[in-house]
């Protein structure tokens, strides 16, 4: 049996009533008797973390928007984040709600990141409505704008006579009106 698989069934074999000094004990003495090299620190520490792993709610967070030039304002739209990093691994969730107040800038729009990224090459998976029209899809993009700190979305044109990418922002890939939407979400390496 592999150490991992012996490991995992310690874990899960382990009763409610155990107490943690038992559990964390039992997992050392199985990797120092099956693993002469002894592995203690990696077993408290996957215990340790295993703990706390499951349970822990996201972390909302408010993204920052902004337009490549002119202001972005979200008026009466909303812009709503949650995020959970585990070691240095970053989940996150944005959506942004167009209002009829809402003023898009010009150009692309650039969406904040909760967390800074190790490097540009991350890519995150986007869908936007164009409410009551079309369903587009679309990905963030961290090397459209060269930042660890927040990303564009680009998707296919939506006009025929061209079979490039558009960013999403002013005009793309449609003129953005009241209950528009675009959720985007991903993960990616954490600085």
């Amino acid at each position: 049996m592999s150490k991992a698989r012996d490991i995992a069934n310690i874990l899960s074999t382990s009763t409610a009533m155990a107490t943690d000094a038992e559990v964390s004990s039992a997992v050392s003495t199985h990797i120092s008797a099956t693993d002469p090299h002894g592995d203690r620190a990696d077993a408290a520490t996957l215990y340790a973390t295993k703990t706390n792993f499951p349970a822990d709610a996201w972390t909302a967070y408010t993204p920052t928007i902004a337009s490549d030039t002119g202001t972005f304002s979200i008026g009466n739209g909303s812009i709503t984040g949650r995020y959970k990093q585990l070691g240095k691994t970053v989940f996150f969730y944005i959506k942004l709600v167009y209002g009829s107040t809402s003023t898009p800038g010009n150009g692309h729009w650039k969406f904040g990141l909760p967390v800074t990224a190790y490097n540009t090459n991350y890519q995150f998976s986007a869908s936007i409505l164009d409410n009551g029209v079309s369903w587009y899809g679309g990905i963030g993009n961290g090397n459209y704008i060269g930042s660890t700190t927040s990303f564009a979305v680009i998707t296919p044109s939506p006009t025929s006579t061209s079979t490039g990418w558009v960013p999403v922002g002013n005009g793309g890939p449609f003129t953005w009106g009241d209950a528009d939407n675009i959720t985007i979400s991903g993960s990616y390496e954490a600085a």
